[in-house]
């Protein structure tokens, strides 16, 4: 039987401390190691694939054009793994000085044969009814964030950071969106009292402040990518003087109605958009990108996207993965982003 997959842990920035390495059977085949992703998503570890010792037959290591030697930098890389007979692999991940954790996801899958899964989606797309073009998919979104006297927060998919009733302001979130597909990311950013714009992220990233007392004044978010048309945005933002601000389509740019208000509540969804909903939202992306009165263009937006790191490799599908992590344990000196 060929290995599923496999999660490691460890923990990365520049200064390499730490290290750990993990032994993976493969047999005869032809196989595909992904990095799928790292806890923590600022720093993520490195990771470097060899072929172990006293191994039978051949084993060829296939990286990405562009790889350093052979080593997976980022969420996303992966490497094609050739072998003539039983080997072993050998993973070794390097961390860093600076994580909140030691969490890596590698997944292993077998290119030269049909999984179980792909078996089981082929019979259920042939005997499933075509779908309504109406209907509309919701993708799993969560915040994290910094709350006024209540600290550092982290939310399951689809609840609100604060809220419509809350009390406490908002001084810095993230957005998170696990399975995100490829061609479409979330840009945001916020204004800040005292302060002013803070700069823009992607997915993963955290805008704003923390343990400050500084509230924030403005917030605004946008689908971005090629395929950002063939989703909606649902989101909505409330201050504290009241007033509720609901995205469009694809945008969210909410202030509040006193000067002064701060963010109390801010809730995030995204949809699969409808078949006949797409063209319009196209025609609205070309308008925006156009009409030049948009601080922050898609054509400028979408290069970023291969920065972070958790920005390529994302939608992939796998039958399982696997759970390793470190005998030692992090200080959560931040939130989770």
């Amino acid at each position: 039987m060929a290995p599923e997959g496999y999660m490691v842990g460890v923990k990365g920035n520049e200064d390499l401390n730490r290290v750990f390495a993990r032994a993976m059977p493969v047999p005869r085949g032809l196989f595909a190691l992904r990095y799928l992703g790292a806890d923590d998503e600022r720093n993520p570890p490195r990771i470097s694939v060899h072929v172990g010792p006293d191994v039978t037959g051949d084993v060829q290591l296939l990286f990405a054009p562009g790889s350093e030697d052979g080593v997976m930098r980022r969420p996303g890389d992966a490497v094609v793994v050739s072998s003539s007979g039983d080997a072993i692999i050998v993973v070794t991940i390097f961390v860093g000085e600076f994580a909140l954790s030691d969490g890596v996801k590698l997944k292993i899958d077998q290119l030269d044969k049909v999984s179980g899964r792909d078996g089981e989606l082929v019979r259920a797309s042939s005997g499933q009814k075509k779908k309504s073009q109406d209907s509309s998919e919701e993708m799993p979104i969560y915040l994290s964030g910094h709350i006024q006297r209540r600290g550092d927060v982290s939310l399951p998919a689809g609840e609100w950071l604060g809220g419509r009733s809350s009390r406490q302001h908002i001084e810095g979130f993230a957005v998170h969106w696990p399975r995100r597909p490829m061609g479409v990311d979330i840009e945001y950013d916020c204004s800040v009292a005292g302060q002013g714009r803070m700069p823009e992220a992607l997915t993963g990233g955290f805008v704003g402040t923390r343990a400050r007392a500084l509230s924030i004044e403005g917030v605004s978010l946008r689908l971005i990518g090629e395929n950002a048309a063939s989703y909606k945005l649902q989101a909505e933002a409330i201050f504290s003087d009241g007033s509720a601000v609901r995205s469009s389509a694809l945008e969210l740019v909410a202030a509040p109605r006193d000067p002064g208000a701060s963010l109390v509540g801010l809730t995030v969804h995204v949809q699969k958009a409808a078949v006949e909903s797409v063209k319009a939202s196209a025609t609205q992306v070309s308008e925006t990108s156009v009409g030049g009165s948009v601080d922050h263009q898609l054509a400028d937006s979408v290069p970023e996207m291969k920065d972070a790191g958790a920005r390529n490799g994302v939608g992939l599908r796998s039958e399982r993965v696997r759970v390793f992590r470190g005998a030692r344990s992090f200080a959560n000196r931040h939130a989770a982003e």
